[in-house]
C-alpha cells in the first residue's frame, strides 16, 4: 500500500506520499502527528454503515500553536485540544513519550470507505487548549442538547443522568471495586483458581479501594474537568492504579467512560477482579439485558435458567454473561444502557 501512494504521488507530479499507522494511539502515542507540521489523517470505516465519529491524534505543544484541519471537500473543520490526563503518563509502553495534549476533530465516512483530512500546525498569538478546572464542591454538569450528567461536587462522582429529549431521569452513581480472586492450586474443580481465563471470586462482596490498597486519594484531590465546544470530560482517580475519564461530545446522545486500570497491586498477595458498578434507582426486579454475539437481545434472570433447575454454587460468576455490545436494566418507564466497545462480562446483581 505505501507503494502505491508513492507511485499515485510520483505520477501527478506531487510528492511521494508514505503512510506510516499509529498503533499506540491508545496510550496517546504517534510519532507522526507529535512532530509534524503538516500531515495527512486517514480514517478508515470498516463497516457497511456510514458514520461521523471523532478523531483524537496526540500532539506535543511546548509553545502556543494554532491548527487548520481541512475535511476531503476542502471545507475548515472544527477542531480542539485537550491535555492529555495525568494518568496516561505513566503508561510504561510511552517511554517519556512527549505528546502532552490530544488534537480532537469530527470526521465523516462513507460507509465501507475511507477520507483523508489535512491538519497543519502553525505558531498562534493566545493559547487554544482547554484548561482544566478543579471541583471546588459544587456540583458540576455536562451536557448538550442530548444528555446531561450530573457530578457531586464533594466527591467528583457521577450522582445523575438526564435524556434531555425525553425528559428521562435516573439517579445512578458509579464506581470501581474489586472482587477477592478465589486462591486454589487447580488441582480439582473445587479448588480452581480464578485467573486470567476464569473468573471465580472468593465470595460475593465486592470491595473498595482503602489505604491498604494503594488508595488513599479522594477523587476532589485529582479530579478535574474540561468544558469545551467539541467535547466536556471529567477526570477521575479512585486510586493511584484506577482512573478514568467521562467524555460527552457535543452531538452524541451518549457519554463515554474511558478507564485505565493497572498495574494492580499484589503486595497483600491477593488477586483482584476489578469492576465498573453502576447503582440506579431503577426497579429491575432481579431481570437484566444482554446482546448475543452482538445480535438478539436475550432476558436474564438472577440465579435462574429456563430449561432447568439451576443450583447456583458460583453465586458472582453462574450471573455473570458475556457482553459484546450492550448491557441493560429497566423498569415501566426507564431503562439504562451500557454500551461496549470490546467483549467484557456483566451481570445485575
Amino acid at each position: 500500500y505505501n507503494d502505491a501512494l508513492k507511485k499515485l504521488g510520483t505520477q501527478s507530479g506531487g510528492v511521494a506520499m508514505e503512510q506510516q499507522f499509529c498503533t499506540l494511539l491508545n496510550i496517546s502515542v504517534c510519532a507522526v502527528t507529535e512532530t509534524s507540521d503538516s500531515l495527512k489523517v486517514t480514517v478508515y470505516n470498516p463497516i457497511a454503515r456510514p458514520g461521523q465519529h471523532y478523531v483524537r491524534v496526540p500532539v506535543s505543544k511546548d509553545a502556543v500553536v494554532d491548527f487548520t484541519i481541512t475535511a476531503p471537500d476542502g471545507s475548515d473543520v472544527e477542531w480542539e485540544v485537550v491535555p492529555i490526563t495525568p494518568d496516561t503518563f505513566r503508561i510504561p509502553e510511552r517511554n517519556n513519550d512527549t505528546a502532552n495534549y490530544e488534537l480532537i476533530f469530527p470526521v465523516k465516512l462513507v460507509s465501507l470507505g475511507y477520507a483523508i483530512y489535512t491538519v497543519t500546525r502553525k505558531q498562534a498569538f493566545e493559547d487554544i487548549a482547554l484548561v482544566k478546572k478543579p471541583f471546588l464542591k459544587e456540583d458540576i454538569v455536562l451536557s448538550n442538547k442530548f444528555l446531561s450528567l450530573a457530578f457531586d461536587g464533594t466527591t467528583g462522582q457521577l450522582k445523575n443522568m438526564s435524556n434531555l429529549v425525553s425528559k428521562v431521569s435516573v439517579n445512578v452513581s458509579q464506581a470501581f471495586q474489586f472482587y477477592q480472586g478465589h486462591a486454589g492450586n487447580n488441582s480439582n474443580a473445587d479448588l480452581q483458581a480464578s485467573g486470567a481465563y476464569i473468573f471465580r471470586p472468593n465470595g460475593s462482596a465486592t470491595h473498595p479501594f482503602t489505604e491498604d490498597d494503594w488508595s488513599g486519594a479522594k477523587l476532589t484531590k485529582k479530579a478535574y474537568y474540561v468544558q469545551g465546544q467539541l467535547v466536556q470530560e471529567v477526570y477521575q482517580e479512585f486510586s493511584p492504579w484506577v482512573t478514568q475519564t467521562v467524555k460527552l461530545y457535543n452531538d452524541r446522545n451518549y457519554a463515554e467512560f474511558q478507564w485505565t486500570v493497572g498495574p494492580i497491586p499484589i503486595k497483600d498477595s491477593q488477586g483482584k477482579e476489578v469492576v465498573s458498578r453502576f447503582s440506579t434507582d431503577i426497579a429491575n426486579n432481579k431481570l437484566f439485558y444482554t446482546d448475543a454475539n452482538g445480535r438478539e437481545i436475550l432476558e436474564r434472570k438472577l440465579d435462574y435458567r429456563a430449561t432447568w433447575d439451576f443450583n447456583n454454587s458460583e453465586p458472582v460468576a453462574g450471573n455473570y454473561y458475556p457482553v459484546n455490545s450492550r448491557i441493560y436494566i429497566k423498569d415501566a418507564t426507564r431503562q439504562f444502557t451500557v454500551l461496549t466497545d470490546r467483549s467484557q462480562g456483566g451481570s445485575s446483581l
